[in-house]
């Protein structure tokens, strides 16, 4: 839990969710470009539950507001390679612009740091999200690589922990 959301991993029961935000242009936009079909959004959930089946402690979450129990988007820690795992979050937009995505990135970093085999965060950014870059520099990740990812312009950012 945080100030103002609780955090659950993505069970079978959570497609729904899932794909109500993926289905979104605006959301996919600086993740993929555009947003997922109905067999991208079930092939791309099926890798979702099985890596939340491999690691205990971290994965994907289904994160909802405490208040409502509404669902307002995705936040991850997911294990990528010896010692480093991924950062992620992805919000609904009628959820933009109100600090979840600080509030989200703040609850994924505490947790990070309490999981022993995560050495370091990375990131992964399209250059011209400028508010992730902010809430991700804001929390001590800094930038290390400028690539594409998926055919599309990527930043990396990383922090050691």
């Amino acid at each position: 839990m945080s100030k103002r959301l609780s955090y659950s991993k993505f069970g079978e029961d959570g497609f729904e969710d899932y794909y109500a935000m993926v289905s979104k242009d605006e959301v996919m936009r600086y993740t993929t470009g555009k947003a997922y079909t109905l067999e991208q959004a079930k092939a791309k959930f099926k890798k979702v539950i099985d890596i939340n089946k491999q690691h205990p402690e971290i994965g994907n979450f289904s994160v909802r507001l405490l208040d409502s129990n509404e669902f307002i988007g995705l936040s991850k820690i997911t294990y990528m390679k010896e010692g480093e795992a991924e950062l992620g979050y992805s919000i609904i937009p009628k959820f933009w612009g109100l600090g979840y995505g600080t509030e989200m990135t703040t609850r994924m970093v505490k947790l990070a740091k309490c999981t022993p085999y995560v050495e370091r965060l990375m990131a992964i950014v399209d250059p011209k999200n400028g508010a992730s870059i902010r809430i991700l520099t804001k929390h001590g990740l800094s930038l290390s690589e400028i690539t594409t990812w998926e055919n599309l312009p990527a930043h990396f950012y990383r922090m050691e922990l």
